[in-house]
């Protein structure tokens, strides 16, 4: 069984070519929940902007059914076919160390 906001998720990500890290699909979801009625993710303030552990657990429950892979960013496979990536970008994780966020697939 499929829940609805995990629907909106792959929504998402397919509308935007399957390719999308963390945090620009949380930001997505964000403004997707402002048109309606009954948001469907609950969202707070977090390190990089609004955040929903909601989205966050359906996320999850999708990589671990395998519905998602999630992949460093840079060269990202889908299918079997090599899409050619921009360079891998890097962030500041917590402790200051630079780490590369990941696309969802």
């Amino acid at each position: 069984m499929m829940y609805y906001r995990r629907k909106i998720l792959l929504s998402i990500l397919e509308a935007f070519g399957g390719q999308l890290t963390r945090t620009q699909l949380q930001k997505l979801a964000f403004v997707f929940t402002r048109w309606q009625a009954q948001p469907a993710f609950d969202f707070v303030p977090y390190h990089y902007g609004c955040y929903s552990f909601q989205a966050n657990q359906d996320l999850g429950a999708m990589r671990q059914t395998g519905l998602l892979e999630e992949q460093a960013l840079g060269a990202a496979e889908i299918d079997g076919d090599l899409l050619d990536g921009s360079p891998a970008r890097r962030h500041r994780g917590r402790d200051g160390d630079a780490e590369e966020a990941a696309v969802l697939i």
